[in-house]
């Protein structure tokens, strides 16, 4: 894991810095690796169109996987199972905090049997696996709490038309014409930075 920080935009200019100084202990982690019995767990941070933070949910993990594929457009895709432990507050509002199209912070985690000896602070050793937008969810309700399901892959599904917006055949971001006052027509080519701005703030609607 090469991320060891990250930092959620809020509004006012305030920052929520989520830390995993174990993330650069090899000896800890190799411990943590091998352990025998390991139950997984999950915080999953529901973000704001803008990634503010909206709210956290924890819960024990029933199934979960990750796909990384360098060869398809969308190159990160998950399916999470999590059982959530009753709480009065989302038991009411969980039908509305996870919709299609939502974006998640997603972090997996395994119980730190070594709290008297390192990282106390950590009873849960959280692994952070980024910025996911959900394409589909499902949720049930019984005695034992709350069952959900989600569906995630990455930004590209802002940009593919599949939760987001639409690039058609036709674009070509390599070069535009302007204009000059004597109607004569001068070609400019674009700049890489210009035309990632124009992805994400024109057909990924940031």
């Amino acid at each position: 894991f090469l991320i060891t920080s990250y930092v959620f935009k809020q509004l006012g200019g305030n920052r929520m810095k989520k830390n995993y100084p174990y993330l650069k202990d090899i000896n800890f982690l190799n411990k943590i690796y091998g352990l025998h019995s390991q139950i997984m767990y999950t915080n999953i941070t529901v973000l704001k169109w803008d990634e503010t933070p909206i709210q956290e949910v924890t819960g024990r993990v029933v199934s979960a996987s990750i796909s990384v594929n360098g060869d398809s457009s969308v190159r990160r895709t998950a399916n999470l199972t999590v059982k959530i432990k009753n709480n009065n507050e989302l038991f009411t509002n969980i039908d509305s905090l996870f919709s299609i199209n939502k974006k998640v912070f997603i972090e997996l985690g395994l119980r730190n049997p070594f709290t008297r000896k390192q990282y106390s602070d950590y009873p849960i050793v959280y692994f952070p696996f980024g910025v996911f937008i959900i394409t589909s969810e499902s949720i049930t309700h019984d005695s034992t709490g709350i069952s959900l399901s989600l569906t995630l892959g990455d930004k590209m599904n802002l940009l593919n038309g599949y939760a987001g917006g639409t690039i058609p055949a036709s674009t070509n971001f390599e070069s535009y014409d302007t204009v000059g006052p004597d109607g004569d027509i001068t070609t400019e080519f674009t700049k890489i930075n210009e035309i990632i701005r124009e992805l994400v703030n024109h057909f990924g609607q940031q």
